[in-house]
């Protein structure tokens, strides 16, 4: 591993917030256009796609370029809200993810831009897949960071394969670039001091309608607000997933609680955002 500028990092992508109940599924034409997204871009060409956008690879380019990164790209791709993925979708990007990053040459780290909603036709857990077949390829040693959406229905195996996860915490979105700076930052201080993190995880045993999950209004305001004072009071890092209710699989649960520390013993115990879920659960 090297030290300071010139860490060697793959950066990747690929986003989809999939409704199970919704009558169309996300094929390769929906990734190559990208409708509200970057449409689908490789290689040296996503350096420039992602200067004026507020995405979590921007973010993440930004703090890379800062940071004097060696940066390999190797594929970005979303696409909007719908179906399920198709099987040939999915395979197709996430092989090239993986066969490139495979392909990379030796490496300080990845950056994965993702959302945490997506299902597959053959697969529930569309992005804890992609991780399982990453930590094969890059082994178990290799720092993963990712950056994620707030609705994100984050499985016990995605976060096994993680070293960091960091969720926004708006919504309606607007954090997008900030979250994707914040994980790039994590994973910088990893490669740097190779100190990997502690992670905590927990789930809540309800579901939270869409529209009460808004970030602008109470209950949710002063919860996000409570995440914040969570890092304030020693964790390294505090993500709250409100999770995406309208995905019919089993890790739909709400709220884990990933929240990482370099030392254990200095992280503050999950209860201390659970408890004010809880105290909250009325008014959702």
């Amino acid at each position: 591993m090297g030290s300071g500028s010139g860490m060697r990092v793959a950066v990747a992508g690929f986003l989809h917030e999939t409704n199970t109940f919704a009558p169309n599924p996300a094929d390769m034409e929906a990734f190559q256009r990208g409708g509200g997204y970057v449409p689908m871009v490789r290689g040296a060409a996503m350096l420039p796609a992602f200067q004026e956008v507020n995405l979590g690879m921007a973010g993440a380019l930004r703090v890379g370029r800062a940071q004097g990164w060696d940066i390999v790209p190797i594929l970005w791709a979303g696409a909007i809200p719908s179906a399920h993925v198709s099987r040939d979708a999915y395979e197709t990007i996430a092989g090239e993810i993986i066969e490139g990053i495979r392909n990379a040459g030796p490496l300080d780290g990845v950056f994965l831009d993702l959302h945490g909603a997506m299902v597959a036709e053959h697969l529930d857990d569309g992005e804890g897949e992609l991780l399982r077949r990453l930590r094969e390829v890059v082994g178990p040693d290799l720092p993963i960071a990712t950056a994620l959406d707030l609705h994100g229905n984050i499985s016990e195996d995605f976060v096994s394969n993680v070293d960091v996860l960091v969720g926004f915490r708006t919504y309606p979105h607007v954090d997008m670039a900030e979250t994707g700076a914040a994980a790039a930052r994590h994973l910088d201080r990893i490669m740097t001091t190779g100190l990997r993190p502690a992670k905590a995880f927990r789930q809540m045993s309800y579901l939270v309608p869409i529209p009460f999950q808004s970030t602008e209004m109470s209950p949710g305001r002063e919860i996000y607000e409570g995440v914040a004072a969570c890092e304030a009071a020693g964790a390294l890092s505090a993500s709250l997933f409100m999770g995406f209710p309208a995905a019919d699989i089993p890790a739909v649960a709400p709220w884990p609680w990933p929240m990482a520390k370099l030392r254990p013993t200095q992280m503050p115990p999950p209860k201390s955002l659970r408890r004010p879920m809880r105290r909250q659960r009325p008014l959702f």
